[in-house]
């Protein structure tokens, strides 16, 4: 306790620097990296802050229902990794639109964010998995049981049904846990200890992290599967939209976590100068991911398309 209560005030007095979450020693330089090395670098840096999350959601449900060694579990866990995420080694070289100076830099920055949100979107989708398969597991049983005719085909509908809502639930508790560590860890940064207006804040997040992966993944399957010729204007027309949609939530979940700390935090200025450049950070990042995973997926089935609309040529061609 000692030693997160002095981790705090070092945050609180500026010895140490919160940059979207993490601490860093401001008097410390991140060393040069290549763009592929940078989104190596973020992706450690996501997974220590992944950590350092799941660790403070633990803490925060221990201190909620009052089981004192979950709580110091969690606890541990999290300054653990968030002691591992501030190394120096792994402080992002560009991690703010204004340090961006040239293409090279730029591409550092986007190589930053893409790293960093691997980890989260693999922990959210791999919940979603554990879900549906838990989901059909249970609705196929009656399927398995009734064999055939029309009971089995309504079994297995149900069974499909099952595992849909079994990922959704696998990822909106993916998406609460992490929104809940991180907005504990935000207000504790502003001097805050109030386990509620965390709580309170993760469902708002996870409510608006939810809608905004729910229709970036849609965009990108319909692109990738629908039966329709994809072509350049529609991807481009596709991924403007994630990139507006996404980076919207993005924005509104740190704005969730700004009016918290404006909650219990007399003076407290939501669009003071860091807290707007930390907001349109929010905003660009989720635009990056929104644009990525729907461009991908577009750019992907025009491969496909025009591969196998090269192989129906080769064949109709006279020999």
């Amino acid at each position: 306790a000692a030693a997160r209560a002095d981790y705090l005030n070092r945050v609180a007095s500026g010895e140490i620097v919160m940059e979207q979450g993490q601490a860093f020693d401001p008097s410390k330089v991140a060393p040069t990296r290549s763009v592929t090395q940078e989104f190596a670098t973020g992706m450690e840096r996501g997974s220590k802050m992944l950590g350092a999350m799941a660790g403070k959601a633990i803490e925060v449900l221990g201190d909620v229902t009052g089981v004192d060694s979950v709580a110091q579990q969690g606890r541990s866990t999290a300054e653990r990794y968030l002691q591992q995420a501030a190394d120096i080694h792994l402080k992002p070289e560009v991690d703010t639109y204004k340090d961006v100076e040239d293409f090279s830099s730029g591409m550092k920055y986007v190589a930053n964010i893409l790293g960093e949100q691997a980890p989260q979107m693999a922990a959210d989708a791999t919940a979603a998995a554990v879900g549906a398969l838990s989901g059909a597991g249970v609705g196929a049983i009656p399927a398995v049981a009734a064999r055939r005719g029309m009971l089995a085909a309504t079994m297995r509908a149900v069974a499909g049904a099952s595992a849909e809502a079994g990922a959704k639930r696998g990822a909106m508790s993916s998406m609460f846990v992490q929104s809940l560590g991180e907005s504990a860890m935000e207000l504790e940064a502003e001097g805050i200890d109030e386990r509620g207006a965390a709580i309170a804040a993760a469902f708002a997040k996870m409510g608006a992290d939810y809608a905004g992966t729910l229709a970036m993944f849609r965009t990108a399957k319909r692109m990738a599967f629908d039966g329709n010729t994809v072509t350049s204007r529609v991807v481009l027309h596709e991924a403007t939209k994630a990139i507006g949609w996404e980076g919207g939530t993005e924005a509104l979940q740190t704005i969730i976590d700004k009016a918290a700390v404006a909650y219990h935090k007399d003076g407290y200025d939501i669009l003071s100068d860091d807290n707007m450049e930390e907001i349109i950070n929010s905003a660009i990042a989720g635009a990056v991911v929104g644009g990525t995973v729907s461009g991908a997926a577009g750019g992907g089935r025009m491969a496909v398309d025009k591969l196998f609309s090269k192989q129906e040529e080769n064949a109709d061609a006279p020999s």
